[in-house]
């Protein structure tokens, strides 16, 4: 069976726009995002999440199902730092996630 693939070129900026991560991060990610030392960072680090969750739930919609809130979609970090989804989602739906600049 093949698994669609979603790929999000840039995330919604509404998502960041407010207090970062209002509305869209967990508390445990909005309180990772505390942690980074420096602006610039942190917003890498925030427009990844909020990138991820909106491919997460713009798979969901590909599938006909209800699309999750950006909150309730948890995006942790293995040791290697490698991104994965946790609570609900875990091992539900594989992600990935890539910066680059350009």
């Amino acid at each position: 069976m093949h698994a669609p693939e979603v790929t999000v070129a840039e995330p919604e900026i509404a998502l960041i726009r407010t207090s970062p991560g209002e509305g869209c991060l967990s508390p445990a990610e909005r309180a990772r995002l505390r942690a980074f030392g420096s602006d610039a960072r942190r917003r890498a680090w925030l427009l990844g999440r909020a990138a991820g969750k909106q491919a997460v739930a713009a798979l969901f919609t590909a599938e006909g199902l209800p699309a999750p809130t950006p909150e309730s979609i948890e995006i942790a970090s293995e040791p290697s730092g490698a991104p994965r989804l946790a609570g609900e989602l875990a091992g539900r739906v594989a992600l990935s996630l890539t910066h680059g600049h350009g």
